[in-house]
């Protein structure tokens, strides 16, 4: 499976947030994913607002558990996040991902992001997300 080619069944979320895949590694079970701010992603202190971050750390750590398990359908069962600096507008947030569980039906990620401008970290998570077993 590449998702870096599977454009077209993008949702539209992820669309927005437009990823751009840096690095896949499964032998470390590792990814790196790079997210540019846009200006509709801010609040109103002119930062990207925490509910987009929260989104972007979603998709991340979603397309690194998609990609490791060999699925297209996974499902987010649980996310937390914790936001260490706030994001300007004008900057790329760069998601390092790693599986640190894969199971048979869930898979648990953590993930940390930092600042291209600042090279500091902004915030961190760690979701759990369900490995729908398709029938064929």
């Amino acid at each position: 499976m590449d998702l870096k080619t599977k454009e077209t069944n993008i949702p539209r979320m992820n669309q927005m947030l437009d990823p751009q895949i840096i690095e896949y590694d499964k032998s470390k079970m590792t990814s790196v994913i790079a997210f540019v701010t846009k200006d509709w992603q801010r609040n109103t202190k002119g930062e990207i607002h925490g509910g987009v971050i929260s989104a972007i750390f979603d998709t991340a750590m979603g397309y690194t558990a998609a990609y490791m398990s060999g699925k297209t359908e996974i499902s987010t069962t649980d996310l937390s996040i914790s936001y260490i600096r706030p994001m300007s507008k004008e900057d790329m947030l760069i998601v390092y991902s790693k599986v640190q569980k894969m199971g048979r039906t869930l898979i648990r990620v953590t993930a940390e992001g930092f600042s291209k401008n600042t090279d500091k970290i902004v915030a961190t998570s760690q979701a759990t997300f369900l490995n729908h077993i398709i029938q064929e």
